[in-house]
């Protein structure tokens, strides 16, 4: 809002040196204050600045140099001692007192001795009126920071500022009248503002009372109080005689610059003259953006008396930290009661009104102070309450404060050495201790030993302990892990009769949870009553259940525990609704083509999907992007790993860049497929099987659409646009098909007709896989899979063989005269610059853009052979309806005529017309392109400003939720793959299994819950697993 000014009063005044200041807290006298032989002349200014009505300013119309506007009117002349009280209408209406000196011009007298004064410049212009002309702004103060005012004779002593500002001075007036004048005057009109601020109170009472009736009233039949006016008494900011807000500082953007290059930024807030609160600084920026770590929340907290008796509300001094002299201000921003009582926490833009010498150096900037101001709710208040604990005893707001409520770390059982593992029953069979512990809801003596079969059969019953986790909507994953086999010995050699403690790390989207560790077995089997069933809320289909088998090693000393292997267990392709039984192969890698087995680990799961049709419209919209943090580096390298395998490819790795360089290289043998594909096509071979009167035979189905799509499309181009969608579609079909052909129950999908079927009835239909299904077809199938990759590699290694050849006999000519030279260069990968990697610069991009190629290639490869079927689906579907829509498009017709119309207009003779009425009189006007230049260039930075405001935006929020979730859950993130990101899609073996559920013979019982890490909101975000109030979503 711009204020101008409505009236002022000034006097010819001497000023000593300051007579007291603040040191630590405390105003103590100064050396030359207590001489005081120094007497500046100086002119102390009292205005009433206030806002200008019915004025709309629009800062868009920027581009004239001319200025249109209509200049404001000059303040009325004094007529009299308390004339300024009645100047003083609006509710908005400030005081200021401006204490002047004389301008310093150059060979003129100076002042010298202004040795206290705070600006080191020669002029620090403030704005004057037309009676100021010879002066600058020496010091400014609001009505509020003058207080315990004395009139000695024809002084005036008071303090003046707020904070470290704070000080003691002496006014000498040309008499005691006009001392007492200006004393009158200050005191009228604090009696004034304090009046008003009472008569705000009042009001706000009477009408708290007011709406409390109202809203007893009216409960059932409006459900709350729906008003939305700006008038602070009617807003819901408020809880009876208290006033909480929750304050954001968000950011400053175009701050000038304060020291030789940059600006080292940090904002102080003042609730009157008290201050309530101060960021840390940030270093080299004009830009800053204050998250939890350099202070930008804070509540106030204000009773409502407390409240309405400032006259400014908050006042946030933006200012620049220099550690060897004075911190400057640069500018201020002023908030009332009324404006922060009727904030919603929306993110606004406040103009930085800039302060001494930095009112120039900000008059083309536009400086900004973002902020959010919200009611705060209790746990709100509780969040920040905790988080000031949490800063008092570490410097960083680093302490994982909520990592316990979202991570579900792995329980251990203390072993006793030379403890029993086996023994013999009473039968003469071989019993075996129950680890990690019996089931405490029997008699110990049922389950703390078992003989073999009975562990077999005991270890896939129900389980009884299920925890919930996650942060989805769209359905539940129900994960039990059951057993490992074949697991290698990891503590071997460390400890007599020592084996591998097993525990399992899962990560699903946004949670993550371990399983118990199993001390001391190569094949551990995790019981029913374990720590070992998880329900994960689904946010979406495409996301896989990554699972890391480790060992665990409570060792302090060692760094982490030690890696076994991993699996992505890929969900997108089951169905709904049934009990699948997965056993899977475990690795280490996952980049590497030759990677060994390390085990196999079995689990159970079952989707439960609220509706299919939600699953389908999921890949509609972007998946959230999910992080997870943990506080401990050793938890960290368990998740790493978990998430991205034995390799680290954020560092140079030689191996990684083959690996990338063999994938690629990979993608050539989808010629042969296409090959294959144009053969069944062109040749009209059978692949569809048909059965007519009992007789079975191959259908040339794609030869026969390719036929007539042809035919008609070369008749008629109106077809083309169709058909190119429908040949997308066409293909998508295609490899749906060829994915249908595999015997292997687990490497298929949902046909094209079942999705539908999953569509409409909002479900996914069951089916049933038994153990080593199709098992002597699969072996066919994978024999000439493995025939036919072969035949692809001699082919290669053959190509390879004659260019070598080739190339060999093309160089023997030039032998001679390269064996000179042969000894000068240094070997590109010797011994010698191994260790050293010369070539970093070079390569490390290079296997970052790699990595980027087949990430991508893997995301579009999953989707085109219906890995992604609810991506493939919507694809399909979208190119069947297109096409049906565009074939009904004349297109020679739009074609046709929207040439004629661009000839007819372009060509015409009438552009003669164009030329004599417009073009002629643009170039005749001779400061035409200058203004054209001009307006291109102010669209060109308003576009750019947009830019930047949005860049700006989404920059404040990821440091926002990256530090609040440090705090949250610890300083240690891992970015959890969404997508089918991985070189490889690890594959139920043959002997799992998959049946329909009973749901009334294995109902869950939920016995713990974890909230997920993904967050919501701004200021303080909450869990997304909960509702508005804040709390946790309702299990059903």
């Amino acid at each position: 809002m711009s204020m101008i000014e409505k009236a002022e009063r000034s006097w010819e005044v001497k000023l000593p040196p300051t007579k007291k200041h603040m040191v630590a807290g405390k105003l103590l006298p100064t050396v030359r204050g207590a001489f005081g032989f120094a007497q500046k002349k100086r002119r102390l200014v009292m205005e009433v600045i206030g806002p200008i009505a019915d004025t709309v300013t629009d800062d868009t119309d920027d581009t004239d140099d001319t200025d249109d506007t209509v200049p404001p009117p000059p303040p009325p002349p004094y007529d009299g001692r308390g004339d300024l009280c009645h100047v003083l209408e609006h509710e908005e209406d400030r005081v200021v007192v401006r204490i002047l000196k004389t301008r310093k011009h150059w060979g003129l007298s100076r002042d010298s001795d202004d040795s206290d004064d705070d600006s080191d410049d020669d002029d620090a212009p403030g704005v004057l009126s037309d009676e100021d002309q010879g002066y600058v702004e020496y010091r400014k103060y609001e009505l509020e920071e003058i207080a315990d005012m004395v009139v000695k004779g024809n002084e005036l002593e008071a303090t003046f500022g707020r904070g470290n500002a704070t000080e003691v001075r002496e006014i000498k007036f040309a008499s005691k009248e006009e001392a007492q004048e200006c004393h009158g005057q200050l005191m009228a009109l604090q009696t004034l503002l304090q009046q008003r601020a009472t008569a705000r109170l009042q009001a706000f009472r009477e009408s708290q009372q007011t709406k409390t009736t109202n809203e007893t009233q009216t409960k059932d039949e409006t459900g709350g109080s729906t008003a939305k006016s700006r008038d602070i008494v009617t807003t819901d900011a408020v809880m009876d005689e208290n006033v909480q807000l929750l304050v954001e500082i968000v950011s400053c953007s175009n701050l000038p610059i304060a020291d030789i290059k940059s600006t080292d930024p940090y904002v102080t807030v003042f609730f009157g003259t008290k201050e309530v609160h101060r960021t840390k600084s940030i270093a080299k920026t004009t830009n800053p953006i204050w998250t939890v770590d350099n202070g930008s929340l804070f509540v106030l907290a204000k009773t409502a008396e407390e409240f309405f008796k400032t006259a400014s509300g908050l006042t946030f001094f933006v200012k620049d930290y220099d550690g060897l002299s004075h911190n400057e201000t640069i500018g201020k921003v002023m908030i009332s009661q009324q404006d922060l009582l009727t904030c919603k926490g929306d993110r606004i833009d406040y103009p930085i009104v800039p302060e001494g010498d930095f009112t120039k150096r900000a008059s083309r900037l536009f400086p900004k102070l973002t902020l959010r101001v919200r009611k705060a709710a209790p746990r709100d208040v509780t969040f920040m309450k905790q988080l000031l604990k949490i800063k008092k005893s570490s410097s960083s707001a680093t302490a994982a404060e909520y990592l316990e409520e979202s991570f579900v770390s792995p329980k251990v059982e203390s072993v006793k050495l030379f403890k029993k593992e086996s023994k013999k029953g009473d039968d003469g069979n071989t019993l075996y201790r129950i680890k990690p512990r019996p089931d405490p809801t029997r008699p110990e003596a049922d389950t703390k030993w078992m003989a073999k079969e009975t562990i077999q059969t005991e270890h896939v019953k129900q389980s009884s302990h299920w925890i919930e986790a996650g942060s989805g909507k769209l359905g539940k994953l129900y994960f039990e892990v059951l057993r490992c086999d074949g697991l290698p010995n990891k503590d071997k050699g460390l400890s007599m009769g020592g084996q591998t403690d097993a525990f399992c790390a899962i990560v699903y989207e946004d949670a993550i949870v371990n399983t118990d560790v199993i001390n001391d077995e190569l094949d551990p089997r995790w019981m029913p009553w374990t720590q070992r069933a998880f329900c994960f809320h689904m946010q979406h289909p495409s996301s896989q259940v990554l699972l890391g088998v480790l060992d665990y090693d409570s060792s302090k000393g060692m760094n982490s525990h030690d890696a076994i292997g991993r699996v992505s267990i890929d969900v997108t392709n089951f169905r709904g609704d049934t009990d699948y039984i997965l056993t899977y192969d475990l690795y280490k890698s996952v980049l590497n083509e030759d990677r060994p087995k390390v085990g196999k680990i079995t689990v159970r799961l079952r989707i439960e999907w609220k509706n299919y049709r939600d699953v389908v419209m999921s890949a509609l919209r972007a998946p959230t992007f999910n992080y997870v943090n943990v506080n401990s580096k050793n938890e960290f390298q368990t998740t790493f790993f978990v998430c991205n395998g034995d390799e680290n490819v954020q560092k140079l790795n030689m191996d990684a860049l083959k690996n990338y360089g063999d994938e690629l290289s990979g993608y050539a043998s989808i010629s042969y497929s296409i090959v294959d594909a144009l053969k069944v096509v062109l040749l009209w071979r059978g692949h569809y099987p048909v059965k007519i009167c009992g007789l079975k035979f191959s259908l040339a189905l794609h030869s026969m659409i390719a036929f007539v799509m042809g035919v008609t499309c070369i008749e008629n181009f109106n077809l083309f646009p169709s058909y190119s969608l429908f040949a997308v579609a066409w293909f998508m079909l295609a490899t749906n098909e060829h994915r249908q052909r595999n015997p292997s129950p687990w490497h298929g999908s949902m046909t094209f007709r079942e999705m539908w079927y999953a569509f409409l009835a909002g479900k996914s239909p069951p089916k049933a896989i038994a153990d080593n299904e199709n098992e002597a077809a699969v072996r066919r199938f994978e024999k000439a899979k493995e025939a036919r990759r072969q035949q692809i590699a001699d082919d290669k290694a053959q190509a390879e063989e004659t260019a070598k050849k080739m190339t060999e006999f093309l160089t023997n000519e030039d032998e001679e005269d390269e064996a000179v030279d042969a000894d000068l260069s240094t070997q590109v990968g010797g011994k010698a610059l191994s260790g050293l990697n010369p070539l970093k610069p070079i390569l490390m991009p290079i296997q970052i853009t790699l990595a980027l190629i087949c990430k991508a290639l893997r995301i579009v490869s999953s989707i085109l052979t219906w890995e992604e079927s609810p991506y493939a689906f919507v694809l399909t579907n979208v190119c069947i309806f297109g096409g049906l829509a565009l074939i009904w498009v004349p297109w020679d017709f739009v074609l046709r005529w929207t040439a004629r119309i661009v000839i007819w207009l372009v060509l015409g003779p009438w552009m003669k017309l164009a030329d004599i009425f417009y073009v002629r009189k643009l170039e005749e006007e001779g400061d035409n392109e200058a203004k054209q230049f001009k307006s291109l260039a102010n669209e060109r930075l308003s576009t750019i400003a947009a830019s930047k405001r949005a860049i700006m935006k989404k920059k404040e929020d990821l440091m926002k939720l990256s530090a609040i979730k440090r705090y949250m859950f610890g300083k240690f993130v891992t970015r959890v793959p969404q997508f089918k990101e991985y070189r490889f899609q690890d594959t139920p073996l043959a002997e799992s299994t998959a049946t329909p559920h009973e749901g009334e013979q294995n109902a869950v019982v939920i016995t713990e819950k974890k909230h997920g890490q993904l967050l919501v909101g701004h200021m303080v975000p909450r869990w997304a697993d909960a509702d508005d109030d804040g709390k946790p979503t309702a299990t059903k």
